[in-house]
């Protein structure tokens, strides 16, 4: 069942995800002594890939640079057969080639039935292994063991380890091709509906600016994120 049939305030939702966004921009900025304003979100686009996109425009970073947050039900991806085709890989599954210099991935949460979880993700970042196949070359948040005890961390109020900045530098053998996925195997066993939320800033030109960002990403290590922050919907 789409998310958009399950009656769940999406409004609420989109709120919830932009304020999250902000959040991880001031983060950046801490991080990093650069000044980014990031403008108000678009209409959200509806996709066959996946549930769900925005895009927000940044001011201060590169020209015409934004944030893309997608929302991934399980089994979305970002792929595309517009630079490959591989006859047991679904289209959705696809990697495609990105043009830049690197891109930058900020967790913004999980809605895990009737709760919006901040900054918790666990996505799988897909290449070519062979001309024909595919293989996982990073996970995007946290483990995906970790993951599909949501469950537990819930119930108990633990801390869970994330990273909050993850880096995709744009050459060929190193994680170009790729696509972004919801592997449905890490789907925790008491979901009734599941959403994940990621944001994704393409960095085009290699520059003071973005190399300020690359250093502050290589250099950030797993946070302990508090499941107390959830919100109910």
């Amino acid at each position: 069942m789409s998310f958009r049939q399950t009656g769940i305030d999406i409004d609420k939702i989109l709120t919830l995800a932009n304020e999250t966004l902000k959040s991880a921009v001031k983060y950046i900025q801490e991080q990093t002594d650069i000044h980014l304003v990031i403008l108000p979100v678009s209409t959200p686009y509806y996709a066959s890939n996946y549930a769900m996109k925005t895009i927000s425009p940044i001011a201060g970073l590169e020209k015409d640079s934004k944030a893309v947050m997608v929302f991934f039900e399980p089994g979305d991806g970002t792929g595309s057969r517009v630079d490959y085709t591989l006859n047991d890989v679904p289209e959705k599954y696809t990697p495609r080639d990105k043009k830049g210099y690197a891109e930058l991935f900020l967790p913004i949460g999980t809605v895990y039935n009737n709760l919006f979880i901040p900054k918790i993700t666990s996505l799988d970042e897909v290449t070519l292994k062979t001309p024909t196949t595919i293989r996982t070359c990073a996970v995007l948040g946290t483990d995906p063991q970790k993951y599909r005890c949501l469950d537990h961390y819930i119930a108990s109020n633990e801390s869970y380890a994330t990273d909050l900045m993850r880096l995709t530098f744009l050459q060929k053998t190193v994680g170009n091709p790729h696509a972004i996925l919801f592997n449905e195997k890490n789907v925790p066993q008491k979901a009734e509906s599941i959403i994940q939320i990621g944001a994704f800033i393409a960095l085009a030109e290699e520059n003071n600016r973005t190399e300020k960002i690359v250093l502050a990403a290589l250099r950030d290590h797993q946070h302990y994120i508090s499941l107390r922050d959830r919100v109910e919907l």
